[in-house]
């Protein structure tokens, strides 16, 4: 998918968005080849409506900082690359282990050294911080 077509999409998904579906269309991307898309701050999501739709799409090489991902099922088998890979897991491993209501057990199920090892890859590492295993207090 050419840049241009993917910006009118977002485009009319944001006034879907922000019209509460009166306007715009919602953005249906499944399948979408968009290796190497410019996604940096597009909002695919809505608390109030029905999600974008991602599944099967191609995000290889995508920039996707400060995105906005629906997490439904059109955010379900996404074909990504490592590097939106290690991004989505370092997120994920992030929140689990500053979490006061996330157990212990979790807590240290993503504390093995393969995905720490994994997360610290981050391309944003240096601004986010390195994630340290889990020990536990006490």
């Amino acid at each position: 998918m050419r840049q241009e077509e993917l910006d009118e999409i977002l485009l009319a998904h944001e006034k879907w968005l922000e019209s509460d579906g009166k306007g715009g269309v919602r953005a249906d991307l499944s399948g979408a080849n968009l290796r190497n898309a410019d996604l940096r701050n597009a909002d695919l999501s809505n608390a109030n409506l029905s999600y974008a739709n991602l599944r099967n799409a191609d995000l290889s090489g995508a920039n996707m900082d400060y995105a906005v991902l629906p997490l439904w099922c059109g955010g379900l088998c996404m074909h990504v690359d490592d590097r939106i890979g290690i991004q989505l897991l370092y997120h994920a491993v992030k929140n689990i282990l500053f979490s006061k209501n996330t157990s212990a057990w979790l807590k240290k199920a993503v504390s093995c050294k393969a995905i720490l090892n994994a997360v610290n890859k981050f391309h944003r590492v240096d601004e986010c911080g390195e994630i340290e295993a889990y020990r536990k207090a006490g």
